[in-house]
């Protein structure tokens, strides 16, 4: 049996497109587990879609495009050690 850890570690990892952090974050939960990781990605929480961004002219990386005050409610959630359910995009 594996032992529930005393508190929980928030990690973030930042970088450009196609520069492995996926990968990287693949091996992570490959060491610790999927029971211990939670892997929050910025694209889970757009909130508009391809066709809605390409109607609008909003980029993926417009705020306005992204549903910043659920990702923090989820991570302050998670922080707080209580599970949530990620959107996937």
């Amino acid at each position: 049996m594996v032992k529930k850890p005393d508190r929980v570690v928030l990690i973030g990892v930042a970088g450009d497109s196609g520069c492995g952090k996926s990968t990287f974050l693949r091996r992570v939960t490959d060491v610790f587990g999927e029971d211990f990781v939670t892997v929050i990605c910025l694209d889970d929480y757009h909130s508009l879609d391809r066709k809605q961004r390409k109607e609008t002219g909003i980029t993926a990386l417009d705020p306005r495009a992204n549903n910043f005050d659920l990702m923090y409610e989820q991570i302050k959630a998670l922080k707080e050690g209580q599970s949530i359910d990620k959107p996937i995009y």
